[in-house]
């Protein structure tokens, strides 16, 4: 294989939604209208009346009731619906987005009450996406419920947090010497970090959009760079073989961490919620890396030594996800690389659970359909928008309202010490194509220390801003050490998981290969039958999640960004526009947008909903290697062959 093919070798992959429909429908104010003239476009009447039908024959031979949407304020939404009890809500879903009319899907959440107008005394939520309006006549039963009278259906808007997408650059950052490689937000949204050829990691304060401190300690190529769940660390690693650890408030470096004999690849942060809480002497997520060395290690970034070493693939690895699933032994690695292997490892005492084949070439990416919780820990970004939706203003769901209310008690606590937001990331190792990394560091290597110091000097300028930006961090250093006598941040975190968990319906896991195909796991579902997912012509150099789980954006080297079901596998749309192999993807916080860059030196936006380009970002003069979508989904970064990083706003 080429250099040039060698560089695909960093891809992360991912797929799309999918839609279930057993609801049998139909309005009885229509069995004796006059049948609708089908030429001309449908009305939303004739909408509802096609999706009613549609879904007859499923229940057809089941209980049948008269059901009524309401809003939040109790009004009526539409007309009364006869329907099948075995409605469950992602039907329910699909049908009250047409009786709203809405242009873009929404999603809601259900519960039924007693039939008794605007007595909300006894209600009952219907709980995940398989509960069915069955389940709640059940419960409600007891509450003198008949299906004789009209059943009143209350719906609350869940995606009430909806991100703007990013138009316009608010800010071209210089400063690095050489090609920034990859790019990380901070939890809070306040900080981004940047790797880059030129041997260092630079900090960039978000308010001033100026450099606070600039990370020096690498020999090489920094590849990779990523923030602990907490927020307290920042790892970066390279083509030094270290990896380095850092306080992000006081700019110190907190650990070197020395043992591979190879480049590394990859960084992952042990999920929050595995961490082991003590109220007396809380403890520090764990840090693991791959290598080219073909081992994976784990590390304790407090004493700055390798806990395990996880050997057992026969050549380089050049992905790592750490599992949330069976925290109380620290959760679950799986690892992945040129072996055409994944493994699944223990994280406590680093035996190998399980092996996983299927791929006939090098593996080069990883994702966990939950990666978004997972590496935002207890940071909930959404929180203050949907504590503010005017639609929750009368009362949350009744049997969330005591968890909400708890939750809300901690964070409280918390946010005497804590901001409140995170960025979902992939692996840093997949920003850019390896071989294009090497070739990078090869060339420009010798000039990086003399191009750094004229480039730094560009930033004076700005010395009255990093100065205030450095006091605003300073006030800061206590941060972490607030932080970790909060052992409420292991509760919140452990939280967030679980209810992500049970809306998921357990992990998936996706793999993509250099033989252009993607294969989608359940490793701790033996029952589930892993799904092979065809179609780029190209190797796939990335792949993600959506962070609700039910998409996956692959990018390739095709040129073409393609969506498929995150559940299922299946493929769904191709999203053409680029004119040059995809590197790097990133999603907004909530699902609907995707931002891409490419060899071709621009960023674009697409509108996941409507499948579809909806803006082109140029500015960057050459390849661009770097990109996330920042969780307050206010801003979005990028980094490029050109030595420059962009901030985008809307």
């Amino acid at each position: 294989m080429t250099a040039a093919q060698e560089a695909t070798t960093t891809a992360t992959m991912q797929a799309a939604p999918a839609v279930d429909a057993q609801a049998s429908l139909k309005r009885p104010a229509e069995n004796n209208a006059p049948q609708m003239n089908t030429a001309s476009a449908p009305s939303k009447e004739r909408r509802v009346e096609q999706t009613t039908t549609s879904m007859a024959s499923s229940g057809a031979n089941q209980q049948r009731l008269i059901l009524q949407f309401r809003d939040a304020e109790l009004n009526p939404q539409g007309p009364e619906l006869d329907i099948a009890v075995t409605a469950n809500t992602a039907d329910l879903n699909q049908l009250l987005n047409q009786v709203l009319e809405n242009e873009e899907p929404e999603q809601y959440s259900f519960e039924m009450g007693a039939n008794r107008g605007d007595d909300r005394s006894v209600v009952v939520p219907l709980e995940g996406e398989k509960a069915t309006l069955a389940d709640a006549i059940e419960k409600l039963t007891v509450h003198n419920f008949t299906q004789e009278k009209v059943a009143l259906l209350t719906f609350y808007p869940l995606a009430i947090f909806k991100v703007r997408p990013v138009t316009r650059c608010s800010s071209s950052m210089e400063g690095h010497s050489e090609a920034v490689l990859c790019s990380r937000f901070s939890p809070d949204c306040t900080l981004l970090a940047t790797g880059s050829g030129d041997t260092t990691l630079r900090l960039w304060d978000m308010n001033t959009e100026v450099c606070v401190h600039v990370f020096k300690g690498h020999t090489h190529h920094v590849l990779s760079c990523e923030w602990s769940p907490d927020g307290a660390f920042l790892a970066s690693a390279g083509m030094d073989k270290k990896i380095l650890v850092w306080c992000p408030y006081t700019g110190a470096r907190k650990a070197t961490l020395t043992g591979h004999r190879e480049p590394v690849t990859s960084l992952v942060w042990q999920p929050l919620h595995c961490v082991p809480a003590n109220k007396t002497s809380p403890t520090r997520p764990l840090l693991a890396s791959t290598s080219k060395d073909s081992d994976a290690r784990i590390w304790d970034v407090t004493t700055g030594n390798c806990v395990l070493t996880l050997g057992g693939h026969t050549a380089a690895v050049m992905q790592i996800r750490w599992s949330g699933e069976r925290s109380n032994t620290g959760g679950v690695l799986y690892t992945a690389g040129r072996d055409r292997l994944i493994k699944m490892w223990c994280a406590s005492t680093g035996s190998c659970l399980k092996t996983l084949k299927g791929h006939a070439h090098w593996i080069n990416s990883l994702a966990l359909n939950l990666d978004y919780i997972l590496r935002t820990g207890h940071y909930e970004p959404k929180k203050i928008a949907q504590l503010k939706e005017k639609h929750r203003a009368n009362k949350p769901l009744p049997e969330v309202a005591q968890t909400t209310a708890a939750v809300e008690q901690k964070e409280e606590a918390v946010a005497q010490t804590e901001a409140g937001a995170s960025s979902p990331s992939s692996s840093a190792a997949t920003t850019v194509p390896e071989a294009k990394k090497e070739t990078i560091a090869t060339k420009n290597q010798k000039n990086a220390k003399t191009a750094g110091a004229a480039k730094n000097g560009k930033n004076k300028k700005n010395g009255k801003q990093a100065a205030a930006s450095k006091s605003s961090l300073n006030a800061n250093v206590d941060r972490s050490a607030c932080e970790e006598n909060n052992p409420q941040r292991f509760t919140l975190a452990l939280a967030r998981y679980q209810e992500a968990l049970q809306v998921a319906g357990g992990e998936r896991l996706l793999s993509g290969s250099d033989d252009f195909t993607m294969f989608l796991w359940k490793p701790l579902d033996p029952t589930f039958e892993k799904k092979r997912l065809t179609g780029h012509q190209q190797l796939v150099n990335q792949a993600l999640f959506s962070p609700d789980g039910r998409w996956i954006a692959s990018a390739g080297f095709d040129r073409s960004i393609r969506l498929w079901d995150g559940r299922t596998g299946r493929f769904a749309h191709t999203m053409r526009g680029h004119v040059g192999k995809v590197f790097q993807i990133s999603w907004s916080a909530d699902s609907r947008l995707l931002l891409s860059g490419s060899s071709d030196s621009t960023m674009k936006v697409w509108d996941i909903n409507k499948k579809k380009l909806l803006k082109d970002l140029p500015g960057h003069a050459d390849e661009v290697y770097a990109v996330d979508w920042a969780q307050d989904g206010a801003k979005a970064c990028s980094g490029s062959k050109d030595r420059v990083v962009k901030i985008w706003r809307f």
